[in-house]
């Protein structure tokens, strides 16, 4: 028997890896929630599922759990409500019972179908949250076993690593000949990009989850970067000092910050957008959407700044336009499910957003009310993912939570859309040449040519 928290259907992305490890290890049944709904039966490429119910219900009144009973081959389930007897459910034998065997399994996920547009360049043991980071041939990434990994892609293998004591989740950062890696154990750290000598550190006491900035040349090279809970930082790239740090009081940032006109622009797991003198770190505005909800925050969003404006896509499944200088309210629309992955054209002109439906939608970013260009599907379906939009050369990229990749050029024609592997995508970064790289968290990273060619690789809708 296996327990976990999703069922094995198409809501898990790699849903027929794991029926079949558990068809392989004769495991014929598993129990999972999510749904919060009463005990119910499903069928997950023959393994039965059992799906308990919440503790809790929609009054107190309907407060209780799930029994299982178990005996020879059997299970029966049933569901106790607080003041009431267990009532049965129903009864199953755990393996190849009629019932279940009778139900309708999800759909087989399509395959990965990516070679005509991408190349997968290497495959890590471990889960990735990271991007990559680049430096003449060689790519940083981090994983979730705690380690940095220098990889040389023309000779294929490792330069070097470092190993730390819990997993990364913020992505490299090249500048100055050095690599800067935020963790979660080891505070901040910066390393010679070709050998992995340390350079600097600083100590934080809480871990580092969030993406940096980095701005300037030179000596007046400078990273924009969390450093841990609540606090946000201006570090000298050659030697680590800290210029400035800014207390705002508790909450990660997670996205990358935003630097445009002198203001640094970032939000927060706090509930508020931030902006701070970029110079000296003191406050100039702070906002919030109103909800008293932390989860609404727009702590993992990528502030897109263009024309003297802000834009945002929160998970509060709105549209927001602030002014710079001000922090006020220019526009909201939440006429679309907007969440956390935006990416902005490189003249500033339009503000794309990638929809809950799996669409692009881009927006004017020059009027001061809302104005919708043209929205398009990408390819794929229902997503949450907060990969942000990355627009190269013409084309804005998007990736989902099931591996999907597509390219839609800036006038909304859909150019292509393929299915890289099984997992959400974490980043896709342009690299020096022109190519992107898209890192997945199954552990793939794969390289988007330049100017990769242009035709349906799967029919869009």
């Amino acid at each position: 028997m296996s327990l976990c928290h999703y069922p094995l259907n198409n809501d898990l992305t790699n849903r027929t890896e794991v029926t079949a490890t558990l068809r392989r290890l004769d495991i014929p049944l598993t129990l999972f929630g999510h749904y919060h709904r009463a005990p119910s039966l499903f069928n997950f490429d023959s393994i039965a599922g059992i799906q308990g119910r919440a503790l809790r219900g929609k009054s107190d009144s309907d407060a209780g759990y799930t029994l299982l009973d178990f005996w020879g081959d059997s299970v029966r389930v049933r569901e106790k409500t607080l003041g009431a007897e267990p009532r049965t459910r129903f009864t199953i034998r755990m393996q190849d019972d009629p019932r279940t065997l009778a139900l309708a399994s999800d759909p087989t996920p399509p395959v990965p179908d990516y070679k005509a547009h991408a190349q997968l360049v290497l495959q890590d043991s471990a889960t990735i949250y990271t991007g990559a980071a680049f430096y003449k041939d060689l790519v940083y990434y981090g994983t979730t076993q705690g380690v940095l990994r220098a990889y040389d892609t023309r000779r294929n293998r490792e330069v070097w690593r470092q190993r730390f004591g819990g997993a990364l989740y913020t992505t490299p950062l090249v500048a100055e000949g050095l690599v800067i890696a935020g963790t979660t154990t080891d505070g901040l750290r910066a390393y010679d990009a070709r050998t992995g000598r340390e350079r600097w550190h600083i100590d934080t006491p809480t871990p580092i989850v969030g993406q940096g900035l980095v701005a300037g040349r030179g000596p007046n090279a400078v990273l924009y970067i969390g450093l841990g809970n609540g606090t946000m930082a201006k570090i000298a790239v050659r030697d680590g000092r800290i210029l400035w740090r800014y207390d705002y009081g508790g909450g990660q940032s997670q996205g990358q910050p935003a630097l445009a006109d002198g203001k640094l622009v970032f939000g927060a797991w706090n509930g508020h957008l931030h902006c701070l003198d970029a110079a000296t770190g003191k406050l100039g505005w702070k906002w919030t959407n109103g909800s008293k909800s932390l989860f609404l925050s727009p702590g993992n969003i990528v502030p897109r700044i263009a024309g003297g404006r802000v834009f945002i896509d929160a998970p509060d499944r709105a549209v927001t336009c602030l002014d710079l200088a001000s922090g006020s309210v220019v526009w909201r629309c939440t006429d679309y499910k907007a969440r956390e992955a935006s990416g902005m054209s490189a003249d500033g002109k339009r503000f794309y957003v990638k929809t809950m439906d799996g669409e692009l939608l881009a927006i004017d970013t020059a009027p001061d009310a809302f104005r919708r260009l043209w929205i398009t599907p990408a390819g794929f379906g229902y997503d949450y993912t907060a990969c942000p939009v990355t627009v190269s050369g013409g084309i804005a990229y998007l990736a989902d939570r099931s591996g999907n990749v597509a390219a839609v050029r800036e006038d909304g024609t859909p150019l292509w859309c393929v299915k890289c592997c099984n997992s959400a995508a974490n980043f896709i970064t342009e690299a020096p040449d022109g190519s992107l790289w898209a890192t997945f968290a199954e552990g793939k990273i794969f390289r988007i040519p330049p100017h990769a060619p242009a035709g349906h690789k799967k029919k869009i809708p």
